[in-house]
């Protein structure tokens, strides 16, 4: 997750990058952010296993779906809708 996360904070760093650029590293972060949530329900349903720090997990999903808004807006831009403020 924290590398998906990385890589999109560069791209929004540097400005509008390319479509595809863009496009890349959003399937990058939804990746990441399907597979944090299936480890964290499957470490939750074990029970011989200590649960993952809900509080973490949460906060990495919140961030990680600012983070796809985020990368979605220059799209959204583009197609003449009225970008919102974080």
């Amino acid at each position: 997750m924290a590398d998906a996360q990385a890589a999109a904070r560069r791209l929004l760093a540097v400005g509008a990058g390319e479509p595809g650029e863009i496009a890349r590293v959003r399937g990058l972060l939804v990746e990441a952010l399907v597979e944090l949530r299936r480890a964290a329900d499957v470490a939750a349903g074990e029970w011989w296993q200590r649960a993952l720090p809900e509080e973490q997990v949460a906060r990495a999903e919140h961030e990680g779906h600012r983070l796809l808004a985020r990368l979605a807006a220059p799209a959204r831009d583009r197609v003449g809708c009225e970008r919102t403020q974080d």
